[in-house]
């Protein structure tokens, strides 16, 4: 009864399905709005990449993505993640230039009432130029926002990670 139970609930509260849509499927018409923004105009082609596995990766929702142009030249390196916030988790989306550092940062979906100051475009822009050569550091790097201090700190935590291994990832050969 109590498996039963478990078992309704992971399906009908939590949303999970086991081989279920992708974060990008998840999250697709945010995604291209944002694409559509940065490159105006531009017919873009996105490809999902295969790397397993990844280098030190602890959020198992990662997906990276090829962004090219109708040329077929690569535009962006594209990260799917998640992060956790206070009781649940949110989506942020990370490009990357082709030297693996940071060109825009967006959060996709944000489910807390508090704490959603993090999707500000101002608060964001804080981690454009960064990479897996130095980690950002609160206070230093990026400012705090008050009342949203653990999604403050899970998003820095988890784009500190993302550089490290998308610059590992790089040095590797693999992308």
């Amino acid at each position: 009864m109590v498996l039963a139970f478990c078992i309704w609930f992971s399906y009908a509260v939590l949303g999970f399905i086991p081989g279920g849509e992708s974060l990008y499927e998840r999250h697709e018409k945010r995604t291209q709005k944002t694409l559509s923004k940065l490159y105006e105009g531009q017919q873009l082609s996105i490809v999902k990449l295969s790397i397993e596995p990844l280098p030190e990766q602890t959020a198992s929702a990662l997906e990276i993505y090829t962004v090219s142009n109708e040329q077929d030249m690569l535009q962006a390196y594209m990260c799917l993640n998640e992060a956790p916030s206070k009781v649940d988790t949110f989506t942020y989306l990370v490009l990357y230039d082709s030297s693996m550092n940071v060109i825009h940062v967006a959060v996709l979906e944000y489910k807390e009432n508090y704490g959603g100051e993090i999707s500000s475009k101002r608060f964001l822009r804080q981690f454009q130029g960064s990479n897996g050569n130095k980690a950002l550091e609160m206070s230093v790097d990026v400012d705090g926002i008050s009342g949203a201090t653990i999604s403050v700190q899970s998003i820095l935590l988890s784009i500190n990670e993302l550089n490290q291994n998308m610059l590992q990832l790089k040095e590797n050969g693999v992308l």
